[in-house]
């Protein structure tokens, strides 16, 4: 079988370990840099187009999209979907799960909890809205962030709109989010494909964040989880539509609450904190749902 895997990096971790995963099950791989491909419709034709080069058609597809690449990247797996290639992270799903508005409000609709959120309009009077939250500090975040990035915590009405200002200039949707104090700076990642959760580890926030990203200092360890947090979990990734997903539960006092679902978890914390070949029953799911 050939797996096309769209990646703008192919030495970073997950890529490296899924092309190993699927060679070493005898597959071969295509890698494919969303920002090099050119779409072409029309005459009864679908094309995709890396520099001149037309791509063959793989049989799957395994799509590593970065936030920054979001709706470049959806074109690029729906001109696959039209086609009829298997992906594991659909055009749609994508699209749904890094807008954290949208996702929000899909979690909410299925009757998952999530942390106390509000959305505001330009002219909300913050005064009002700062009401809704008891008190500060609570979070503002960037709708299209991811990582971390575009997350602050704010203690005072002076920082609040000192954050959004900024986010208002850089032309960044935001919303303001309960902050979850009880947590500690501690939140699961549960890792599903298909309907199973396939691994599970607790990170924790480093002494100067307030956030457990690992890539910002915050360190991981296996962690086994309850029922409770995998039906959460499974269930998050099937009102998004994601087949693989990273979905970041924390625990209040009121229970699990749902952070965020990532269509495109890395790979790396998660396996060298619980040992779990994850890249290679990525490949095996692939295989169930294409081969077999």
């Amino acid at each position: 079988m050939t797996i096309g895997l769209i990646t703008r990096d192919a030495q970073l971790y997950s890529s490296k370990r899924l092309a190993e995963a699927a060679y070493a099950r005898g597959h071969n791989i295509i890698l494919i840099d969303a920002l090099k491909c050119w779409l072409s419709l029309g005459k009864g034709t679908a094309g995709i187009f890396s520099d001149s080069v037309c791509l063959p058609l793989p049989q799957a597809i395994i799509p590593r999209i970065g936030s920054s690449m979001t709706y470049r990247g959806s074109t690029l797996i729906r001109q696959f979907e039209i086609q009829g290639v298997f992906t594991t992270t659909s055009s749609e799903s994508l699209l749904k799960s890094r807008d954290k508005l949208t996702a929000s409000q899909l979690l909410v609709g299925s009757g998952i909890q999530i942390p106390f959120t509000v959305y505001p309009n330009v002219n909300s009077d913050f005064h009002l809205l700062v009401n809704h939250f008891k008190d500060f500090p609570f979070l503002v975040k960037a709708i299209s962030s991811t990582h971390g990035d575009g997350i602050e915590l704010v203690k005072n009405l002076e920082e609040l709109i000192e954050v959004t200002a900024f986010l208002t200039r850089n032309n960044r949707r935001y919303i303001f989010q309960e902050f979850v104090e009880e947590s500690n700076g501690e939140d699961f990642r549960i890792f599903v494909i298909g309907k199973t959760v396939i691994a599970s580890m607790k990170r924790k926030a480093s002494s100067n964040d307030f956030r457990s990203n690992l890539h910002l200092g915050g360190s991981a360890e296996y962690a086994d989880v309850t029922d409770e947090i995998k039906n959460i979990a499974v269930k998050a990734c099937q009102t998004l539509g994601l087949l693989i997903g990273g979905v970041d539960i924390i625990i209040s006092n009121n229970g699990p609450l749902v952070l965020e679902v990532n269509p495109s978890p890395g790979l790396e914390g998660i396996e060298q904190a619980t040992g779990i070949d994850i890249a290679g029953k990525i490949i095996s799911f692939i295989e169930d749902n294409v081969l077999k």
